[in-house]
């Protein structure tokens, strides 16, 4: 006998109104956005991913990543007032869709910018957004798409595609001078992939294992489940982290150093060919995190025809292994007719040599 599906808890009213609460924020324009809010800024590559996931009853998703190369220079240590720093995110495409949040599940800075359809310039885009990681700290690149192999032949400086100096004097090293002489310097140049990231807030343990559990089949192991410390309130609304470490690298490629007689210098420490080969790298594992990212879709919704069940993980194991069945029994069937023709040739057969 199949096993009855899991009985859905009822969603919580306070869950509802949440849900309603953000649903109506990424509703509104981007163009109405003239802070670095997270609110209504979804990547291209996962909009009807996330779309998707807040057409289902009982889970919303709170923030989220489609995966990104990115170079971030490090801030340095002391009080954190809010300083106010700038970013530079090229556009490659045209329409790279970029936000500036704090991630409270997992403590990442997420920062990111709009970049417009009409904006045909291909040249860096220039905004305020809050330092992250210590004073001064920013992103001077920031790209959720794979960047196209005629781009990285055609520059002729990666460095300064990326944000650094090529015509600093890093020459590949440190300067003696940079260290214990002057605390809190250098302050480092990192080059990233991050894979995808969301974070789905569900109305109850139910839908959260739903989700975890699509999250790890599909490749993204680190997944989990936060928000746990208050499920005998009714209104808990355990938080899902959907995210894999086995995608992510990064590299130091530059350092930070400031001069009083002409400012702030960005100075690579690695050859042009070894961003380039980052860069081919990343766009490597792009390829592999969507792959990842289809891989969680089709475990989630499974088809069109599956989605509005929302099936649970027993309902949809007793699924599969009813397809085995059915397959198997094909199978057979398909050998029993094999032998049943073998036989009546074999008779066929006999009868002639009779005849003759």
């Amino acid at each position: 006998m199949s096993p009855k599906p899991a009985k859905k808890p009822p969603i919580p009213a306070a869950f509802t109104a949440k849900k309603n609460d953000i649903l109506a924020s990424l509703a509104t324009p981007d163009a109405d956005y003239t802070d670095a809010s997270p609110k209504g800024s979804i990547d291209v590559p996962i909009r009807e991913l996330i779309d998707r996931i807040n057409g289902l009853e009982g889970v919303v998703t709170t923030s989220s990543c489609s995966g990104r190369i990115s170079v971030f220079l490090e801030g340095t240590k002391g009080d954190h007032r809010g300083n106010v720093e700038k970013v530079n995110d090229v556009d490659h495409e045209g329409s790279i869709d970029v936000t500036n949040q704090l991630d409270s599940v997992i403590g990442r800075f997420d920062a990111e910018t709009k970049i417009t359809e009409n904006d045909t310039s291909k040249q860096a885009l220039q905004r305020y957004v809050p330092g992250g990681k210590g004073n001064g700290a920013r992103w001077l690149f920031v790209s959720h798409d794979p960047l196209p192999e005629d781009f990285l032949r055609a520059q002729a400086s990666l460095s300064r595609a990326l944000g650094l100096d090529p015509n600093a004097d890093g020459n590949g090293a440190l300067r003696p001078s940079i260290g214990l002489a002057n605390p809190g310097q250098p302050r480092l140049i990192r080059f990233q992939f991050e894979p995808m990231i969301l974070h789905i807030m569900t109305a109850s343990l139910h839908h959260a294992k739903i989700i975890l559990a699509a999250a790890i089949n599909s490749g993204f192991r680190e997944s989990g489940v936060q928000s746990l410390k208050n499920l005998d309130d009714v209104n808990a609304s355990p938080m899902v982290a959907v995210r894999t470490s086995g995608l992510a690298f990064e590299s130091l490629i530059g350092y930070s150093e400031h001069r009083d007689d002409s400012g702030e210098s960005l100075k690579p420490l690695v050859s042009e060919e070894y961003l380039r080969m980052l860069l081919r790298i990343g766009n490597e594992r792009f390829v592999t995190n969507r792959e990842r990212i289809a891989r969680f879709k089709d475990e989630l919704f499974g088809g069109s025809d599956r989605e509005s069940q929302w099936e649970s993980t027993e309902v949809r194991r007793e699924r599969k292994r009813n397809a085995g069945l059915a397959q198997q029994a094909a199978l057979q069937s398909a050998s029993d007719n094999r032998h049943s023709r073998d036989i009546s040739d074999e008779t066929s057969a006999l009868h002639l040599e009779r005849l003759t």
